[in-house]
């Protein structure tokens, strides 16, 4: 092996371990999920903290969300719940479609599933 190899090999190890020990911080990970590609990708609409429970970050979807493969989803749903909880210890992730539903939900692992989205507001309204 060259020296040259060698001194790349080691540069590059240097820079993924300097990137992995970078911690992101809250507001960084609300310009993340802002981005236009995030929202294009996604159909993230808004991205906010909660003002009742800071910790808690808010990503709201639109329909384009149910369009993206499930698998995709819930590695794209893994990877921003371990985002949000590495800049806020002990944070929560909500993503929600317009009316506030949840459409993700993280088991204590922070492994994502997918919930079916309502059909529509009076699904399990009572019959006449």
């Amino acid at each position: 092996m060259s020296r040259t190899a060698v001194v790349v090999g080691v540069a590059t190890a240097l820079v993924a371990t300097c990137a992995s020990a970078h911690h992101a911080t809250p507001e960084q990970v609300v310009a993340r999920l802002k981005t236009a590609d995030v929202r294009a990708s996604f159909d993230v609409t808004r991205v906010e903290r909660s003002r009742e429970l800071p910790r808690m970050l808010v990503v709201r979807v639109g329909t384009g969300w149910a369009q993206v493969d499930p698998v995709r989803r819930v590695e794209t749903a893994e990877e921003w719940y371990t985002l949000w909880r590495d800049a806020v210890p002990n944070g929560i992730l909500a993503i929600v479609d317009a009316a506030d539903r949840p459409l993700v939900n993280f088991d204590p692992g922070g492994r994502a599933r997918l919930q079916k989205p309502a059909a529509h507001a009076t699904a399990g309204a009572p019959p006449r």
